[in-house]
């Protein structure tokens, strides 16, 4: 009887044994379930970050026309408000020359009005000068 009892117990022994082992390796397959569930959701937020890397690169592109568009639009305005600037430096100066001009008639004719009244004035004087003379004249006649 104790050789049956050994053997059960060996058979006991190996069942627990085998039980053992089919735990382990449950464990292990839920071990690399777990695993694989991990590297799917790994592997779906890298497909997430890569559309977003994605999206970020084509709106920057998008940006980066949008600046060059931009940078010659302030390089075309920077030159025509020189251009403009440029055209009104020139327009006052002609402005400038036309009022010296002007200015310069203006005086010449003063001139020439005040030369008229001078002389008209002159003609006057010299005038009440010879009928002063000719009175002083005529007094010691009388």
């Amino acid at each position: 009887m104790v050789v049956k009892r050994t053997k059960h117990l060996t058979r006991h022994e190996r069942l627990k044994a085998e039980n053992a082992r089919q735990a382990e390796e449950t464990a292990r397959k839920n071990e690399v379930a777990t695993l694989n569930a991990t590297i799917a959701n790994r592997e779906s937020e890298i497909s997430v970050l890569k559309k977003q890397i994605e999206d970020y690169e084509k709106s920057n592109a998008v940006s980066k026309k949008v600046l060059k568009t931009l940078q010659a639009n302030v390089t075309d305005l920077e030159k025509r408000l020189a251009d403009k600037d440029s055209e009104k430096a020139e327009l006052s100066r002609s402005v400038s020359q036309d009022f010296e001009a002007e200015l310069e008639k203006e005086k010449s004719r003063h001139e020439a009005e005040l030369k008229k009244q001078v002389g008209e004035i002159e003609a006057k004087l010299n005038k009440k000068e010879k009928s002063t003379d000719c009175d002083s004249a005529l007094i010691p006649l009388l």
